[in-house]
């Protein structure tokens, strides 16, 4: 299911971005590279594109939610948790972040926590 909102999420983010103004801003192009590295599967490069993005800007909580996802990807499940939670606070009703937040406190077996998660999305 999560690959299923996630692939559409990807599909509408290249849909928007393939529609806005010839010259996106370097956050806009950083974003949208991102992305396609990551439906490509190529995480390690879509990190090294979010790095980048959230050093330009670190309010940007779809960057730390998408990081998230590579590094869950990449099970590195710490550094997921973290960014799920950097995207969290940013926009607490991000229920994307929650989710990932929620499908990597489970893979770390953290059930408390990820049933927390689940019952933010639910509320």
């Amino acid at each position: 299911m999560k690959k299923y909102v996630f692939s559409l999420l990807i599909l509408l983010l290249i849909a928007v971005h393939s529609f806005a103004q010839k010259s996106e801003s370097k956050e806009e192009q950083l974003f949208t590279s991102a992305v396609i590295e990551y439906k490509n599967a190529n995480y390690e490069k879509a990190l090294s594109l979010l790095n980048e993005l959230v050093k330009i800007n670190e309010k940007h909580p779809e960057a730390f939610n998408l990081r998230g996802n590579c590094f869950f990807m990449l099970n590195k499940y710490e550094n997921a948790v973290d960014d799920y939670s950097k995207a969290i606070k940013i926009n607490n009703k991000y229920k994307d972040a929650y989710k990932g937040r929620a499908d990597t406190y489970q893979a770390l077996k953290d059930f408390n926590k990820a049933l927390d998660d689940i019952n933010k999305i639910i509320e």
